[in-house]
């Protein structure tokens, strides 16, 4: 991933706009997702997701094969794609995200995580994007619990032969780091190679932020 350059004139310029209408007031900001009432709450942990958030249902099995080496280092995923199931495990990550892959139409995202400190906050999240034309599209967020239990969601109506991508991530602050496994059902290919989206959907990284 190339570093991103920040311009310091154009922002500069916006700010002086800014004082000059009076103070900046307004709503608070809601991310791309529509799911935050704020990216983060004044302590530096994240904003809870709102009432109606997409979330994933309890119950179902995550079973992982026996070829698939569990992750040896911290903020590490590994994955296997074995007769339509990618698996994955992943160790002390705040955020991580499969490779591409394809599908025939739908697929069902099982997770199963856990936080690396004891907190009231275990909520977490994982979104799907499209990468089409050189680009890559955000579809949707759902959230799920990490506290050990298994919880699953279908997302349906998908293009068959699109690259998507799935992004876990831990919602309530970057300092802590959750690990776990998960089953994607319904995948027809994993696509291995780097691709020059990478930079565009960064594990974790919020719409229109």
């Amino acid at each position: 991933m190339k570093p991103q350059k920040i311009k310091y004139a154009p922002l500069f310029a916006a700010m002086l706009l800014c004082v000059a209408l009076a103070g900046c007031g307004g709503a608070p900001h809601e991310s791309g997702e529509g799911r935050f009432s704020q990216s983060e709450t004044q302590d530096g942990t994240r904003a809870a997701p709102r009432a109606d958030a997409v979330r994933a249902a309890a119950g179902g099995d995550i079973a992982l094969p026996a070829t698939l080496a569990a992750p040896q280092t911290d903020s590490t995923i590994n994955t296997l794609l074995d007769a339509g199931v990618l698996s994955g495990a992943f160790t002390t990550v705040n955020s991580c995200r499969t490779r591409d892959l394809c599908t025939a139409g739908e697929i069902t995202v099982r997770v199963r995580a856990e936080l690396d400190a004891q907190t009231s906050r275990k909520d977490a999240k994982f979104a799907l994007w499209k990468l089409a034309d050189g680009r890559a599209e955000y579809l949707e967020t759902v959230y799920f619990t990490c506290d050990g239990t298994v919880q699953s969601y279908t997302f349906t109506g998908l293009a068959a032969g699109a690259r998507y991508r799935v992004v876990f991530s831990y919602t309530e602050s970057g300092a802590r780091r959750m690990s776990g496994a998960f089953n994607v059902e319904g995948v027809t290919a994993e696509i291995e190679e780097e691709t020059q989206e990478e930079g565009a959907v960064a594990a974790g990284a919020q719409p229109g932020s």
